[in-house]
């Protein structure tokens, strides 16, 4: 990965790690977790309830981090 990247993690039930970033040299979607992967791409709601997509960047990691709290998960 180049350059520098925000990270969100966050644990999830038995002990899985989960990590999402956006490469910023491709601007693409990464995670260490093959099942989220999926989810991801297709986009995800806000707090606001607003669905966001991947190239939304900075905005779509804001996104993630709201998805994991509300769904009860530590990040």
């Amino acid at each position: 990965m180049s350059g520098q990247a925000d990270i969100v993690v966050a644990q999830l039930p038995r002990g899985a790690t989960a990590m999402v970033w956006i490469d910023p040299a491709t601007r693409t979607v990464e995670t260490n977790h093959a099942e989220l992967q999926v989810s991801l791409h297709r986009g995800i709601k806000d707090w606001a309830g607003h669905l966001v997509l991947p190239q939304d960047g900075s905005i779509f990691l804001s996104a993630v981090y709201d998805h994991f709290i509300l769904s009860g998960y530590p990040v």
